[in-house]
């Protein structure tokens, strides 16, 4: 039984590695919070070269495909962004700039 706990508790660990301290990571994290499941399992999303900006260590990502839509809108949302916090990624709708 402790070894099952072990298990779960090392899956878990991963988990979160990856979703905190991965920038693709804290993307789908973000994308799937927003309610849009699809897109985050089927994300297909590149870096913006003009998108960064060093003072607030952000990182802007634009969607090519399976873009997430606005639930109350029904818009898609096709450009976000994911800060950099020390050691973790935060990912979030940056808006259509």
């Amino acid at each position: 039984m402790k070894n099952r706990y072990a298990i779960l508790i090392v899956l878990v660990g991963i988990m979160l590695g990856y979703i905190f301290m991965t920038p693709f990571g804290a993307l789908r994290f973000s994308v799937l919070t927003s309610g849009n499941l699809k897109s985050a399992i089927k994300m297909d999303a590149i870096q913006i070269s003009s998108g960064y900006d060093k003072k607030a260590n952000m990182t802007k990502y634009v969607f090519l495909k399976n873009e997430p839509v606005d639930n109350g809108s029904g818009n898609p949302m096709f450009t976000w962004a994911v800060y950099k916090y020390g050691i973790f990624y935060i990912g979030e709708y940056f808006g259509e700039a």
